[in-house]
């Protein structure tokens, strides 16, 4: 597959009732030159199943199946498998917006970005809502892009650092260069945002 303008990079166990609303998020987004890159992580469920669907009928779409090893690999495997020229991370009880990623692709364009900073919004059984990483008032004060070092120290200040990737756009040789990787077997988030976030340019 030619001209990958993102990879995106899901983690996937035992997500059976999830994974397919999060899938068909990813088929429908309006940027079409993605590629999907689903490491199901020893599901012992359904998840491997729904995901090799997808995988069968949009070959942008691949599934790696591995033993349980956990969050920190099944990210890590993504990373070196990705070919894009940003990456992406969506959990496998996620799902995205439609237009989520053609936003962030063209900010990050416009601006010859090393991150794009989104945020989410936590959806919960009884219909209610909650936006989680909301930069706006780090960002007050600020147009356009600004050093990672300051970034990082602003958003720390200002109580909008959250340690998780999901939801912002990377380089992908921003990454290769700065050789980020995931670490621990738990809040392995909170080894990579840190690193991400002091290191870019833009």
């Amino acid at each position: 597959m030619n001209n990958i303008k993102i990879s995106i990079l899901i983690s996937a166990y035992n997500v059976e009732n999830y994974i397919e609303e999060c899938l068909h998020s990813l088929k429908c987004q309006t940027l079409k030159e993605i590629e999907v890159i689903i490491v199901d992580d020893g599901s012992t469920d359904k998840t491997g199943e729904i995901a090799e669907m997808y995988a069968h009928s949009d070959r942008r779409f691949r599934v790696v199946h591995q033993s349980n090893k956990g969050l920190t690999q099944s990210r890590n495997i993504g990373l070196s498998l990705a070919q894009g020229k940003y990456v992406g991370f969506v959990d496998g009880d996620d799902y995205v917006s439609k237009d989520a990623f053609e936003q962030l692709f063209l900010r990050a364009e416009a601006y010859s970005a090393d991150i794009v900073l989104g945020s989410v919004l936590y959806t919960y059984e009884d219909g209610t809502f909650q936006r989680v990483g909301n930069k706006s008032v780090a960002f007050q004060s600020h147009s356009g892009t600004m050093e990672g070092k300051q970034c990082f120290k602003l958003l720390i200040k200002t109580g909008c650092y959250i340690p998780m990737v999901w939801s912002n756009l990377y380089r992908l040789d921003f990454i290769q260069q700065n050789q980020l990787h995931f670490e621990a077997t738990f809040h392995e988030d909170e080894y990579f945002m840190p690193y991400a976030l002091f290191l870019p340019k833009k």
